[in-house]
C-alpha cells in the first residue's frame, strides 16, 4: 500500500493523523523536498522524511499536533550538533518541515428528523460532516427523507462514543427529557446541543437535579443550542446550530459549558 492508498484508508477509517512534509533544504540533509511522512497517534509512521534524529523529532512535534488538534505549522531543524539547537547530527544542513493535522470529520448525531433536523442535515452535506439520525417516527427517519444518513434508528444507539456532538430535538418535550436521562445512563461523553428556551431549560434543569442527575452531565448540555444570534426561521435556527458545532469541532471557542442554570440566548420551543 503506498502513501495515498493509506491515506485514504485512514480517512475512510474516521482515524486522526499528522502529514509532514520536507518544503525546503540547505545544505547536505537526508531527504529532498516533497518528502513526506504519516504519523499517526500512537507513533507509528508511513514513509520517512530521513530518518534519524529528524524524523524522531517530527514524530513527537506531530503527536503533540494531534492531542491539541494545532493548526498547520512550519518548523526548522538544524541537522548539525556544532550550531546551537542543532540535532546530534552531522549532516550539515537545515530543512524547513511542513505539518498538518488530519481529522475525520464531525460525526453527528440529529435526534429528531423534522423540520430543524432535516435542515441540519443539508447543512451537514454541504459541510461534508457525517450524520446519523434518529427518531422512533419511522417516517421522519426514511431513507427518503434523511438520504444521506449514515443509519437511522428509532431509539438511541447502543455505543455513542463515536459522536462528535449529539442535537436533541424532537417533536416532543418528555421525549427530549427521556433522550437526556438515556444520554445520561449510557454514560455519554459528547457535548449535547437541546433546542429550546429559558423556561423549558429551568424546567429541565429542575428535573434533572431532582433525579440525581450529576452536575458533569448537566455541564454537557447546551441550552438553547446553537449560537447566541438573532433566529426565527427554522434555517437560521439550524444554520445557529451548525455553527456552533463548526466553531467548538474547529476549537475557536472556549469547550467549558456555560452553568446550566444561566442559558445564554431564547429561541423557543421547537
Amino acid at each position: 500500500m503506498n502513501f495515498y492508498e493509506k491515506q485514504l484508508e485512514l480517512i475512510q477509517n474516521r482515524i486522526p493523523f499528522a502529514i509532514s512534509t520536507i518544503i525546503d533544504r540547505k545544505g547536505s540533509v537526508p531527504a529532498k523536498p516533497g518528502a513526506k511522512m504519516l504519523i499517526l497517534g500512537n507513533g507509528e509512521i508511513i514513509g520517512t522524511i530521513g530518518g534519524a534524529e529528524l524524523e524522531w523529532q517530527v514524530i513527537q512535534t506531530a503527536k503533540e499536533m494531534l492531542a491539541e488538534n494545532a493548526q498547520p505549522q512550519i518548523k526548522e531543524f538544524t541537522l548539525f550538533y556544532k550550531k546551537e539547537e542543532g540535532m546530534d547530527l552531522a549532516c550539515g544542513g537545515t530543512v524547513n518541515v511542513f505539518l498538518e493535522v488530519i481529522l475525520p470529520a464531525p460525526y453527528l448525531l440529529i435526534c429528531g428528523g423534522g423540520h430543524i433536523g432535516l435542515s441540519l442535515s443539508k447543512i451537514f452535506d454541504i459541510l461534508g460532516y457525517t450524520y446519523d439520525i434518529c427518531d422512533a417516527r419511522e417516517e421522519y427517519r426514511s431513507k427518503e427523507r434523511f438520504s444521506t444518513a449514515l443509519n437511522s434508528f428509532a431509539k438511541l444507539p447502543s455505543q455513542l462514543a463515536s459522536y462528535h456532538c449529539i442535537i436533541v430535538l424532537t417533536h416532543s418535550q418528555e421525549k427530549d427529557y427521556e433522550i437526556l436521562r438515556d444520554l445520561q445512563k449510557s454514560s455519554c461523553q459528547s457535548p449535547i446541543l437541546l433546542i429550546g428556551s429559558r423556561a423549558k431549560w429551568k424546567d429541565f434543569s429542575r428535573r434533572l437535579d431532582q433525579d440525581k442527575v450529576p452536575q458533569t452531565f448537566l455541564n454537557q448540555i447546551y441550552c438553547p443550542a446553537g449560537l447566541p444570534i438573532k433566529t426565527s426561521s427554522v434555517p437560521e435556527i439550524a444554520l445557529s446550530i451548525a455553527g456552533w458545532i463548526v466553531d467548538f469541532y474547529h476549537g475557536t471557542s472556549s469547550p467549558a459549558p456555560k452553568e446550566p442554570s444561566q442559558p445564554t440566548k431564547v429561541k423557543g420551543d421547537f
